[in-house]
């Protein structure tokens, strides 16, 4: 059985972030930021950005660039740290 874990969804548009019941594997990821992914640790948090971001021309993530103090593009998954 897959374990379910609360995923916050940052959208990099105007659409409301979303927190979501998601498994936390590969496909689950790439899904919600839409291609392959990066990891980005911040303390207690593991965020994911597509990897391909700035080729894809990605809109900057305003919220999630702040968290990490560099410039993010796209949406991005965020989960808890174990």
């Amino acid at each position: 059985m897959v374990q379910q874990k609360l995923v916050i969804i940052m959208h990099a548009d105007e659409r409301k972030h979303e927190i979501v019941a998601k498994s936390d594997d590969l496909k689950s990821l790439q899904s919600i930021v839409g291609g392959y992914i990066e990891s980005i640790s911040i303390p207690h948090w593991d965020m994911y950005v597509n990897e391909d971001a700035i080729l894809l021309a990605l809109p900057v993530n305003q919220e999630a660039s702040k968290m990490v103090g560099q410039v993010i593009r796209g949406d991005v998954a965020l989960l808890l740290s174990e």
